[in-house]
């Protein structure tokens, strides 16, 4: 990523910095990522691992260095076994500029920003120790009911079932569960007197997410 990096022109870069600055430099979107990548004029896959990679690189220098003097020093440490690609024509000293460029960049897309350790704040407090679920996806089913001897179907049963994709990427990422219509409407009922729960607390204007989308 630091060759690419490195190769990125002065406009694209003015492009990332402007985005690592944003509050939600930290957290990752679909969408995000589509409108950066025609923005920076580059594949949506790279974009993403660019961003990643910043990311991280971002907590790592918050954790190990508390001033700019010491940010650099790690970014020092980084660059010495990187290697530059350059022309056979170029010089030690213009081999030496780049990586001074390089230095410089990742100096000012990876500098410490209140707004990306707020929301990774957030994220941690959203993630919590439990598995988080991410999609939602059912199977409705009409179950006959056969008489006694099998020649006949006296009715149906609807059954519903509901598969729950979660942010793990263990042996169990997903939850089935199956319910009836009893149960899927005390379920709908638990839902809407959750939203008012959360639209009540989203009011108060001390919610964090109400914060962090500001």
């Amino acid at each position: 990523m630091l060759a690419e990096i490195a190769q990125l022109s002065d406009t694209q870069i003015d492009v990332i910095e402007s985005e690592m600055k944003r509050p939600q430099a930290s957290l990752s979107d679909n969408a995000r990522w589509d409108i950066l990548a025609e923005k920076l004029g580059l594949d949506r896959e790279i974009v993403e691992y660019l961003f990643s990679f910043l990311a991280f690189l971002n907590t790592e220098l918050d954790k190990k260095a508390s001033n700019e003097a010491e940010r650099a020093l790690l970014i020092d440490s980084l660059l010495s076994d990187f290697e530059v690609e350059h022309d056979e024509d170029e010089t030690p000293e213009e081999v030496a500029s780049t990586v001074h460029r390089l230095k410089q960049r990742l100096l000012t897309l990876a500098a410490h920003s209140d707004g990306a350790v707020f929301h990774r704040k957030i994220l941690r407090l959203r993630k919590g120790f439990l598995r988080n679920a991410k999609s939602f996806s059912t199977f409705v089913d009409l179950r006959p009911a056969l008489n006694e001897d099998r020649t006949a179907i006296d009715g149906f049963v609807t059954i519903v079932q509901m598969q729950i994709s979660t942010d793990r990427d263990d042996e169990e990422p997903t939850i089935l569960m199956q319910l009836d219509s009893e149960a899927l409407s005390k379920l709908l009922e638990a839902v809407v007197d959750a939203q008012k729960k959360v639209a009540l607390m989203e009011s108060s204007g001390y919610s964090l997410d109400r914060i962090s989308n500001k």
